[in-house]
């Protein structure tokens, strides 16, 4: 077959052919996602109160992560609310009382409150300003549920496996002597005890 091929068949040169200005193929340019809009601010209703109540006065000694507060009743009050009135953090209105200046907690529609202020006004008024207490406020409702803790302020139960506290196994030997030596004729019991 080779002694077919002439001179100019075995020596030609291909050119190669020339790229078109304008590919047969164009990839697909991906999708573009639109731009996220700053979306709305979640209203979540607050609960509020208009009427007449009474509020329950008290100083508080314990600290604010007790559940069961120590309170001792200073006195009561009742406040009339024209307008709706916060419930999470309220502000009344209330004729300035010489035991309720000393308070520093209250009681009031079935919650519990800290009272953050007592400021005194023109017309023999206090303002007083507070702040819920939920641990006070809904404490049957914590000590009805059920849990397991895997980490407190005082205890760690070490059966739960907890990532951020380090448990750390040491081995430790001890040589006892025993009292009067061993002998053949009486049985022995080694009992070890660790943690």
């Amino acid at each position: 077959m080779a002694l077919n091929n002439t001179y100019f068949e075995s020596n030609k040169v291909y050119e190669p052919l020339p790229i078109p200005e304008s590919p047969g193929y164009v990839p697909p340019s991906p999708p573009v996602p639109p731009t996220p809009g700053s979306g709305s601010t979640p209203v979540i209703p607050r609960p509020t109160f208009s009427g007449s109540t009474t509020v329950d006065f008290y100083i508080n000694s314990s600290d604010n992560n007790v559940l069961n507060k120590s309170i001792s009743g200073t006195g009561s009050k009742t406040v009339v609310f024209k307008d709706d009135v916060d419930l999470i953090e309220p502000v009344l209105i209330i004729q300035n009382d010489s035991d309720i200046q000393s308070s520093n907690y209250m009681y009031m529609l079935g919650r519990y409150y800290y009272i953050s202020s007592i400021e005194c006004m023109p017309g023999n008024l206090l303002k007083v300003k507070a702040r819920v207490d939920v641990l006070m406020s809904y404490r049957d409702q914590i000590k009805a549920n059920s849990a397991i803790i895997t980490r407190n302020a005082n205890n760690v139960n070490t059966y739960i496996p907890d990532s951020k506290m380090k448990i750390t196994a040491y081995t430790t030997v001890n040589t006892i002597q025993a009292s009067g030596g061993f002998s053949n004729s009486l049985k022995y019991y080694l009992l070890a005890i660790g943690l």
